[in-house]
């Protein structure tokens, strides 16, 4: 279910190796892991929710495909807007805290360029990144 893929990805110690797989095999360990975080994981959801920001399982169609192909993909992305964007093309800049003058560097001259509009991309209107609860 979403809430035990949601109490999984509370999970620091779960091992994310080929975890669609496990997923679509119905891995019983899955469910018994999740089972003591399933009330967090509503707590979560609740939360989200009334920040309008929702949870979208790697099992869920609209999950992006790109991300299914990773040995470790995380079971659920937090989102806000429109989930179609998703499945447009994409680029992503991963955090470190350990970010070294390049990167930086990199960083903010990347966040300082415009956006493309959604004229001219064809994301759907108000279409917006995924963010976290």
């Amino acid at each position: 279910t979403l809430e035990q893929l949601v109490a999984l990805s509370l999970l620091d110690t779960l091992p994310r190796k080929d975890l669609v797989a496990r997923l679509r095999g119905e891995d019983p360990h899955l469910a018994e892991a999740a089972a003591p975080f399933v009330g967090r994981a509503r707590e979560a959801c609740g939360r989200a929710a009334q920040l309008g920001i929702a949870p979208l399982a790697c099992t869920d169609d609209r999950f992006p495909a790109a991300l299914l192909t990773l040995d470790d993909c995380p079971p659920v992305l937090w989102f806000k807007g429109d989930a179609a964007c998703l499945a447009m093309p994409a680029a992503a800049i991963v955090g470190s805290r350990t970010a070294s003058a390049v990167a930086l560097e990199t960083e903010a001259t990347i966040s300082r360029s415009p956006a493309p509009s959604s004229e001219n991309t064809g994301a759907p209107a108000g279409s917006m990144a995924p963010s976290s609860p």
